[in-house]
């Protein structure tokens, strides 16, 4: 005698259960996304640490070339400038009054490849944290490079010049700003320690030191250091208030204002 098996019919997921399911996914997404955007600014941190150690081997070896003296800081080289430098400075080519003749004087992002520094580094993309996407425009805001250079390392004068020899090595030599002149962009590739700096890396940002290392000071450190007159940030050689006069010992009382996260 020969039996038929019945066929089962497959049950499918109700609407309820589909909505549940849909529920939990949704659920776990939003619990998993902040601890993903952490993780990756986390490794931005990172790599752009790894990006300033570069730009300190790359300052060494400038110096080694040229006996010692550390490449110029731009104090003042603004497009079309000049204002006293000899050579290009760390950032681009404001050595004469002809500078930058295909933008109008203003800045881009393939001027970078005239800087003094980018024979040793090769790539622009070091010129820029990894947190900061841009968009870098050409505008006459120095809005090229996430980093600036300290002015102490040239005395906040033009055409002024200095040796490594000359600092101590827990010296500042770079720090972070914005990327537009609205929040934070310099006007030339350097800056007084009290003009405005990023906050991209947990509310701090990324310094360079002379003896290449780099690490992250928060806002509030970097301005509890900015009103004393003999700091990592006040640095100029041969000073007796090591702020040429100006910052904490010369009255200035304005603070660092922190702009991107």
């Amino acid at each position: 005698m020969m039996f038929r098996r019945r066929k089962q019919k497959r049950r499918g997921f109700t609407l309820v259960e589909l909505l549940v399911v849909i529920g939990i996914i949704a659920l776990l997404i939003s619990i998993l996304l902040p601890a993903l955007s952490k993780a990756r600014k986390q490794a931005n941190t990172v790599k752009c640490l790894a990006n300033m150690k570069q730009f300190g081997n790359a300052y060494v070896q400038y110096a080694n070339d040229w006996k010692g003296v550390m490449p110029y800081s731009g104090w003042g080289d603004t497009p079309g400038g000049g204002n006293g430098a000899k050579w290009p400075d760390w950032l681009y080519d404001a050595s004469s009054n002809v500078t930058l003749p295909h933008l109008n004087n203003l800045f881009d992002v393939k001027d970078l490849k005239n800087g003094a520094l980018y024979y040793y580094l090769g790539v622009t993309a070091l010129f820029h944290c990894p947190q900061d996407a841009g968009p870098w425009r050409v505008t006459q805001s120095q809005s090229i490079s996430s980093y600036v250079m300290n002015g102490s390392t040239n005395n906040f004068t033009t055409g002024k010049y200095f040796k490594v020899s000359a600092f101590h090595p827990g010296d500042a030599i770079l720090w972070e700003i914005g990327t537009t002149q609205g929040n934070g962009a310099s006007n030339d590739p350097s800056n007084f320690p009290w003009e405005p700096i990023s906050a991209r890396h947990q509310k701090g940002t990324a310094i360079l030191f002379m003896d290449s290392h780099a690490e992250v000071w928060g806002v509030d450190r970097f301005n509890t250091e900015l009103r004393r007159p003999r700091t990592a940030l006040w640095c100029v050689p041969q000073s007796v208030s090591k702020d040429g006069g100006y910052g904490s010992n010369g009255g200035t009382t304005t603070l660092s204002v922190s702009y991107q996260e």
